[in-house]
């Protein structure tokens, strides 16, 4: 959305990923509530344990952060009203490094 900043997912992997455990991970934008990062964050871990156990994770955890986690509308300053026709941009694929951070949504 413009004007907001983009939700970011910054991982770090370690040596027993994916076969015994999940990227260590956070999840943070200036617009998401402390509930919605711990729910989030819960989800994505109950994901991993429930139906990716053993596998590659990233993908599926931007995936569902795009179509999940979506930013209030923004405010247009001039009017004070919510601006509905931004639109959310698709994942960016997270790069080979062991760590990053990578924008889930935003422009």
């Amino acid at each position: 959305v413009e004007g907001r900043q983009p939700l970011m997912l910054t991982v770090h992997i370690p040596e027993s990923y994916p076969s015994h455990t999940h990227p260590e991970f956070s999840v943070y934008a200036d617009w998401i509530t402390e509930d919605q990062q711990v729910r989030a964050t819960a989800h994505l871990i109950d994901m991993y344990q429930q139906e990716l156990l053993g596998c590659c994770v990233l993908f599926s955890w931007t995936e569902w952060l795009k179509e999940n986690v979506i930013p209030p509308p923004a405010i247009n300053p001039n009017t004070s009203t919510r601006d509905s026709s931004s639109e959310n941009v698709h994942a960016v694929t997270p790069s080979p490094s062991a760590s990053s951070t990578t924008p889930i949504l935003g422009r």
